[in-house]
């Protein structure tokens, strides 16, 4: 009857009033998590960066709070990104991969059930297909960023096919790439910043313009009728141009297989090569070092759906979105950065299209102070140096300062990415204020390395952390520290703190926010540094960790940072100290800097380091005796030495061994309270394989052999069992 539909139309209004409020009564807000993938400390009103162009993000930097103590979930991408979405550590990941986390909630599924809209664009990387669906995202975009790439192995893969069948995919084929080509045409409104440019640079000359309108003038698509023909008209021929290398493409790459079996790891023989011989047949122009045709600025794809999200989606409904970009991840390239078609438009060289944008003057001779970049960027370029004389192949000269430019090109399309999303956003949709928005990245930057498997590793220049050893695959703090700035009311704007939060405390703090309860544990916690204005960033110290521990594990190495402390626990090892976590390169550059850090003078000899064999009798490292498994320590203390080279001396009665006892509890006591997680093939075969009867690892066997009910009958309702005891000195023995 009219009476009961007139009720219950007032309940659903009442209880949809309800889910949009926030805590304290207020629309409660939205959610905008922007990750740059490998991006290192290189915004230069952020983090100083000596040569760094990049306008949005100082923009944005001004009115956030900036951190300089900020830590990813993990230093490789899956690891990183899961522990983000589930606020756990990357140990607790249930399956066995390093993204395996299963069925544990993410905050996407703790909102969706709360009412928010849910979106992801761009990379995904986690354990599950990139659908809809998966994780409660309700909206998928823009995850494709090879489809063209793929589709070209998937032809290949089906040449077996019978001729009606290979016509019938061409056909499949041609009607997509026309369906491709009538979107394009249908273009969506311009964002506010591109139309801004666009009326900025009517008549005016582009040099002249202020640089946020200088780079939007170049990338934004096309707004003209001629210039989206002439747009048009490089989209073709660089298609055609794909076509007629293709076979020689593949051929380079066959060869380039062919020399690295061989042990031939010649620059000439791969595609990307910066230095190769211009006589090289296998080389191709500048402009078609890139996988692939792109027709726009790397990321476009991402940034336009999820704009075309924002747009479409119901206004009344909060939402969270993950954007998550895929530069300036491997392979760094200029033309990947601004697309083929523009490349060429720019006249097809590297000084050409460099010329056009804010680092043209960094390939003129000695244009680059390298000691601007510290010394951690010195000697890795030293070891990327003598590793390609090695090699019989030495960096040409300029090649690093080209390698420097295009990576900061591909930073200043970041930026410009990043601009062009936040336009619509805070102009168009009026957004901003209520919106909590975070750009940070899934890692340290990844290192500069002349043989890599397409050599446009070398291109890989992203800052670390100021001071810190390490990158992108390394749980030193250079793989782990990452650029963090955060917009919302809470925050302190304008402010920078260096105390130590992470990707885990994301989760807690974003259902905070919301409003939304968490039942099953987390490994992070609600940041008060960033809910509670300036009082928090005024109080916390430098790369300490308040809280719950963060925790890490890499080839056999456990480590656990709590307050200002970092513990390595790792196997006994012929040279006494652990691997870093990455290459044999990046743990060979951290052993040498701890021999340098901690070897005596020789006496006689004032300031020459210690002998090898010296170096090996660490007097810091302390060995440790628990459960019948013996282990190395190492303690350093994050506060005063943020590259880890300086290990404390653990001696007996010592506060630094009392801080050490307290670390290892703290890992004991995690790896106990999360017995249920513990992938048995981590445990048994790899990662944690030399700490495997460690009294807590038993202990987690024990319990996953106990029944699910007695577990809960013992441990509550969360059915870990109770927190046995902290471990103490008497149960360790020290050698």
């Amino acid at each position: 009857c009219p009476y009961h539909i007139h009720v219950w139309y007032m309940l659903t209004s009442f209880l949809a009033a309800a889910a949009a409020a926030a805590p304290d009564g207020g629309p409660r807000p939205n959610f905008m998590i922007i990750l740059a993938d490998d991006l290192g400390f290189d915004l230069a009103a952020a983090y100083g960066h000596p040569l760094s162009v990049t306008p949005h993000l100082d923009r944005l930097a001004r009115s956030s709070f900036v951190s300089t103590g900020h830590h990813a979930g993990g230093a490789t991408c899956a690891p990183s990104r899961a522990a983000l979405m589930t606020g756990r550590n990357t140990m607790a990941f249930p399956n066995e991969r390093n993204n395996g986390i299963g069925e544990l909630p993410t905050v996407t599924d703790l909102l969706k059930h709360q009412g928010y809209e849910t979106g992801h664009f761009g990379k995904w990387h986690l354990e599950k297909a990139a659908a809809v669906g998966a994780y409660g995202m309700q909206t998928v975009g823009g995850a494709g960023s090879r489809r063209r790439r793929k589709g070209h192995r998937q032809e290949l893969s089906l040449a077996n096919l019978t001729a009606a069948e290979r016509a019938r995919l061409k056909e499949q084929a041609d009607e997509a790439e026309q369906e491709a080509r009538r979107k394009e045409e249908e273009a969506p409104a311009p964002t506010p910043l591109c139309a801004r440019a666009v009326a900025a640079d009517r008549g005016a000359d582009r040099a002249r313009l202020w640089p946020a309108m200088f780079q939007a003038a170049l990338l934004c698509p096309p707004a003209s009728a001629e210039a989206r023909r002439r747009h048009a008209e490089a989209v073709e021929a660089a298609e055609a141009a794909d076509a007629r290398d293709g076979k020689e493409l593949k051929a380079a790459a066959k060869a380039a297989k062919a020399a690295k079996a061989a042990g031939n790891r010649s620059r000439e023989k791969v595609h990307y090569t910066l230095g190769a011989t211009p006589s090289t047949k296998t080389t191709p122009s500048f402009c078609s070092r890139a996988p692939t045709s792109k027709r726009s600025p790397r990321d476009s794809d991402v940034v336009g759906a999820a704009v075309a999200w924002l747009r479409a989606r119901a206004g009344s409904r909060p939402f969270y979105a993950n954007v998550w970009l895929h530069a300036p991840h491997a392979p760094v390239s200029l033309v990947e950065a601004v697309g083929r078609p523009l490349c060429e438009m720019l006249g097809g060289t590297a000084a050409s299209v460099l010329g056009a944008t804010p680092f043209g003057h960094l390939l003129a001779p000695r244009a680059v102070d390298w000691s601007a970049f510290g010394r951690p960027m010195g000697v890795k370029l030293a070891a990327a140096r003598r590793a390609a004389a090695e090699g019989g192949h030495p960096i040409r000269e300029g090649g690093l300062e080209q390698a420097l430019a295009e990576y900061l090109a591909t930073v200043w399309v970041v930026d410009f990415q990043i601009g062009n999303l936040l336009s619509v956003l805070d102009d168009e949709l009026g957004l901003g204020a209520q919106t909590f928005v975070v750009v940070s990245a899934d890692h340290g930057p990844e290192r500069p390395w002349p043989f890599g498997v397409t050599d446009a590793e070398l291109n890989n220049m992203g800052l670390a952390a100021a001071g810190a050893s390490g990158d992108k695959h390394t749980i030193l703090e250079g793989g782990l520290l990452v650029p963090f700035l955060l917009r919302w009311r809470g925050a302190p704007a304008g402010a920078s703190a260096a105390c130590a939060t992470s990707h885990l405390d994301l989760l807690p703090t974003i259902a905070e926010l919301a409003g939304v309860g968490v039942s099953s544990p987390t490994d992070g916690r609600p940041q008060r540094l960033w809910l509670d204005g300036g009082a928090a960033a005024a109080s916390c110290t430098a790369r300490s960790r308040e809280g719950p521990p963060l925790v890490h594990h890499s080839k056999g190495n456990l480590v656990v940072h709590a307050a200002a402390y970092k513990l390595w626990v790792y196997a006994p090892s012929r040279k006494g100290l652990p691997t870093s976590g990455g290459e044999n390169a990046d743990t060979a550059l951290w052993h040498e800097a701890i021999a340098a850090a901690t070897a005596s003078p020789v006496a006689g000899r004032p300031g020459r380091a210690a002998s090898r064999s010296k170096s090996r009798r660490l007097k810091q490292r302390l060995t440790v005796t628990h459960g019948g498994v013996q282990m190395h320590w190492l303690l350093f203390n994050l506060s005063a030495d943020a590259a880890e080279t300086a290990p404390l001396l653990l001696s007996s009665g010592s506060e630094a061994r009392r801080v050490a006892v307290r670390l290892y509890s703290h890992l004991d006591a995690w790896l106990r309270e999360n017995a249920e997680l513990q992938p048995e093939k981590s445990t048994r075969e790899r990662e944690l394989r030399a700490f495997r009867e460690l009294p807590s690892l038993v202990a987690a066997a024990a319990k996953k052999a106990t029944p699910a009910a007695a577990r809960r009958q013992a441990g509550g309702a969360g059915g870990a069992g109770p927190l046995l005891s902290a471990v103490s000195l008497d149960d360790l023995t020290f050698a």
